[in-house]
Parts: structure tokens; C-alpha cells; sequence
């Protein structure tokens, strides 16, 4: 792919490379077209850049240094932005980045779109069967749909969403969000029009605080509630299901805080619990504990996991939010096979990931990051026996509790 025009002082073009940079000296607040042809496929992808002056005013100088960035698949590109004084350097180095063998960026964006007021709060993302990317920004109360590729398609907004948190697909064009503020979930059309609300057993236990959802085979909802420290299950319809408190046998408030949540290929539920440092994972028929990862003494350290998915061959991806790597967990057995992905700039927190049957992995980081993966030639290949522990070594717990949870709605 060849970039035909690019005015960037000190940026050159980049053989096999599209980059779009934002233009931050210019405020003239037009757009610029460009047009990049891919010469394998002869495809013409046309790419609308928008200066920062939509997107600058209520973000930090992290935020403003970080511009939207896109690469072919198959290969990586730095960021690159302007600081304060206007200077060009890099924001993320190309070190800073660790991807296990057969893992290939697709493109990496940045969410925040026309017509959104305050910077991103990404919280969840989904992928639809027709591939495209269900992204929640709490702070903008709307739902961002993206192709893979990451180009924008529509943004859906309800007077009704006030905190939009998880989320997850449904199938027949329709997709499940967890409302914080609202304590409901609701369920809307691909088109925008919400269908229905879930509000949860109004009697005895009713949603306080609904964060992470996921729908298994049979279409149940499973959701996680961090203030009742529990996670529910409900049949399609909405009627109360089932209660799942932490290990079976024991009393509740077992979990310190369900984050969120996902499912196996058994339909297994996994749970991350952000304040216990592990995954959870139950039984599909008897919600019993099957298993943990995070605190044997065999298992790679995590550090506040958040986004928790499940892959086409059945294992658990596990979002390490303050160590900024992607665990890949035998779905089975619990047992850590290898990081699948790994941000060593702790800025860029990952918080959710998800993964769809073609092989994309899509990964939120702080700040409005979106990045997609393919991930299909790593399932082709034998997990490496290599161990990271040289990543952990010199690697010191954080005393204080990340900024970020102090609020129950973090």
C-alpha cells in the first residue's frame, strides 16, 4: 500500500504502511481526503482525517499525543503525535509492545468520533456475527459500532443509557448493555431501538450495580454485579434465573468484586474478580467452582483483571489491567500457556477484550486506544515453552489501588 500525499513535516511515507496523523498546527477545522490503493487487491480505501481541534480540548497531553494511527494487517506502526510545544516525537515505541508468535495487528484506532462531547470511557466491547466491533463509552452514553477494520459506521444513543458498561452480542441483530446508573440491563437492535429492559428480581435481589454481561448457547444472560458481590443468570425473557455467589458450598460475598464476565464453548462461566486478583470459573449446569487462575502459586501474577474472553479453541484470554498483558489460560484446566499480548507503558491500561470464531482479537486500553488482532495463525501453532517470568522479574506490585477503583463504578 503506497500513501500518496502526506504533508507531515519530518514524517516520510512508509512503504507497505497506511498512517493517518492528525494535523494539530493547522486549526482550521476542515477535512483532509486522502486515498491509499493496496496493491495486492487493487482495493481503494479512502480515510477522512479530522484535525484535533474536535478532540483536544478536554484531553489530557497523554490523550493529545496519541493520534489515530492505522496499519495493514500483518504489520505495526508507531504512533506518533505532538507534545505541548508542538514537537513531533513518538508515543508508543516499538519495543514497548510484546505479541506471541502468529499474532498480527489488523489496525489500532482511536474511538472518540464526531458528535462525542468528553473524552472516551471505553469500557466493553463485543464483536456481532457480522463482524462488527460493540464498543461502550460510558462517558458519552452511547454505544460506537466499527467495521474491523476500525472505520466508524454510526454511534447509537438512548435517552434511556445513562452508564453504559458491558456488553455483549446476542445474535438475531440484537445486543445485550449493562446500565450502571439505570441498575437494568437493556437490550437493543443493531439499529438502535432498545427492545427491552431487564430489571432484575425487584423483590429480593435487584440490580444495584450490573457490569460485565455475556449470553451463553441457550441465550441466557449472565451479568455480574460488584455491588451485591454476585453474578446472576437469567433465561431469555428476563425472568430471574440463578445466583452465583463464589464458591459453591460456602456463604455469599465471596467475590470482592465481579468485573466481568464470559463464557466456554460448555458454556462454562468465567468471571474476573478485579479486587481478588483471579478468574473464576463455574460449572455450566451446576454453577459449582471448577477453577482458579491468578493465585496459585504456578499461574502468572495478575494484577486487577478486567475483560475476560473466550477463543475459537476454547481457552480464556484474560485482560491484565495493570500490567497491561493479555493471559492466554488453558479453558480446561486453568494452566497459563502464554501472554497472547503485552503494552509495557502502564498508561495504556488494557480494560476488555474480546474474540469472535474468524480469529480477531480486539483489545480496549485507557485513553480511547482500539486495538485488532488476528489471532488465527497462533491457534496453528504449538503454545511456546518459553517463559516470561523475565517480564515479572524486577516487576513490583503497585501499593496503592489503582486510580481508576476507587469509584464503584470503575
Amino acid at each position: 500500500m503506497t500513501l500518496e500525499s502526506l504533508d507531515t513535516p519530518g514524517v516520510p511515507p512508509l512503504n507497505g504502511h497506511t498512517r493517518v496523523i492528525l494535523d494539530t498546527e493547522s486549526k482550521k477545522g476542515k477535512f483532509v481526503k486522502q486515498k491509499s490503493e493496496a496493491s495486492s487487491s487493487g482495493a481503494t480505501a479512502e480515510l477522512n482525517i479530522m484535525n484535533d481541534s474536535m478532540m483536544t480540548n478536554e484531553s489530557s497531553v497523554a490523550n493529545q499525543s496519541y493520534m489515530t494511527s492505522l496499519s495493514v494487517a500483518g504489520q505495526t506502526d508507531k504512533s506518533v503525535g505532538a507534545n505541548s510545544n508542538n514537537s513531533v516525537k513518538s508515543n508508543v515505541s516499538s519495543t514497548a509492545e510484546i505479541k506471541a508468535e502468529g499474532v498480527e495487528m489488523v489496525c489500532k484506532f482511536y474511538a472518540k468520533v464526531a458528535g462525542d462531547k468528553k473524552k472516551c470511557l471505553l469500557r466493553d466491547v463485543a464483536i456481532t456475527e457480522n463482524g462488527e466491533l460493540l464498543i461502550t463509552d460510558s462517558k458519552n452514553r452511547n454505544i460506537k459500532v466499527f467495521n474491523i477494520n476500525g472505520e466508524h459506521i454510526r454511534s447509537i444513543q438512548h435517552q434511556d443509557l445513562k452508564d453504559p458498561y458491558g456488553i455483549a452480542s446476542m445474535g438475531d441483530s440484537k445486543f445485550v448493555v449493562s446500565d450502571c446508573k439505570a441498575k437494568d440491563l437493556k437490550i437493543f437492535k443493531l439499529t438502535g431501538e432498545l427492545e427491552e429492559k431487564v430489571l432484575g428480581n425487584l423483590n429480593e435481589y435487584p440490580l444495584k450495580s450490573p457490569r460485565g454481561v455475556a449470553i451463553n448457547s441457550k441465550g441466557e444472560i449472565i451479568v455480574s454485579d460488584s455491588v451485591h458481590q454476585c453474578v446472576y443468570v437469567y433465561p431469555r425473557g428476563g425472568a430471574f434465573c440463578d445466583i452465583i455467589w463464589g464458591e459453591a458450598g460456602l456463604k455469599p460475598l465471596m467475590f470482592k468484586n465481579p468485573s466481568y464476565v464470559g463464557v466456554t464453548r460448555e458454556d462454562d462461566i468465567v468471571v474476573s474478580d478485579y479486587f481478588s486478583k483471579k478468574i473464576a470459573v463455574f460449572d455450566a449446569q451446576t454453577h459449582d467452582l471448577k477453577f482458579t487462575y491468578g493465585t496459585k502459586p504456578e499461574d502468572k501474577r495478575l494484577s486487577y483483571p478486567r475483560g475476560v474472553a473466550t477463543d475459537a479453541l476454547g481457552n480464556i484470554l484474560v485482560a491484565d489491567n495493570y500490567n497491561g498483558k493479555i493471559h492466554y489460560v488453558n479453558g480446561e484446566e486453568g494452566t497459563f500457556i502464554q501472554f497472547v499480548y503485552g503494552d509495557k507503558h502502564s498508561i495504556h491500561r488494557i480494560r476488555s477484550v474480546a474474540c469472535d470464531s474468524a480469529g480477531h482479537m480486539v483489545i480496549l486500553q485507557n485513553g480511547g486506544r482500539v486495538k485488532v488482532f488476528d489471532i488465527s495463525q497462533m491457534h496453528a501453532k504449538p503454545p511456546s515453552d518459553k517463559g516470561e517470568d523475565e517480564e515479572h522479574e524486577g516487576e513490583k506490585e503497585d501499593a496503592t489501588t489503582p486510580n481508576d477503583t476507587t469509584s464503584p463504578n470503575a
